[in-house]
């Protein structure tokens, strides 16, 4: 009984190491499953937050902006701007559904409130509030920054842009 099972024994590790031999002589290769990119859907509100950021960062790094304005809008300009604050954002895009009860408000993209820190055309510093307004059409330029956010393709655009009372 003992040698039947010694003799089972050897055969079960010569069967076990013939089979780790086996393997490591062939060449397996790791399978490698396909990456997906999966894009985040933003809400309008990140969208908003994103395209008034996108439009205040081109401003400090020296850009005019006029490019986020809507094509048959007033373009203002503000000069030097050192920093921004984002107080509120919102914004819908061409995606939000009709408003059937009011369909004047459908050229509404929405509005922002921007504390910045910028200069008058003569050179003196001055931080204002400001409030920019949306609308849903086309911008009328683009830039490095639109274009890597993809920006036009939510259909928004500088209407006007107003200093708050104080």
């Amino acid at each position: 009984m003992k040698k039947i099972l010694v003799s089972v024994l050897s055969l079960f590790i010569a069967v076990g190491i013939s089979d780790i031999a086996i393997a490591q002589t062939k060449k397996i290769k790791p399978q490698v499953k396909p990456q997906v990119k999966v894009e985040k859907v933003l809400t309008s509100e990140e969208k908003g937050q994103l395209f008034t950021q996108s439009y205040l960062d081109d401003l400090v790094d020296g850009e005019t902006g006029y490019s986020y304005f809507c094509a048959d809008a007033d373009k203002s300009r503000f000069f030097s701007v050192r920093s921004y604050k984002i107080l509120a954002t919102r914004v819908r895009d061409k995606n939000t559904p009709k408003n059937l009860e009011y369909p004047e408000l459908d050229k509404f993209g929405g509005s922002a409130k921007v504390r910045l820190d910028s200069s008058t055309k003569g050179g003196i510093q001055v931080t204002s509030t400001w409030t920019f307004y949306y609308s849903i059409g086309e911008m009328s330029g683009r830039t490095k920054r639109v274009v890597r956010n993809n920006i036009d393709a939510w259909g928004v655009c500088i209407d006007s842009i107003y200093e708050d009372n104080k």
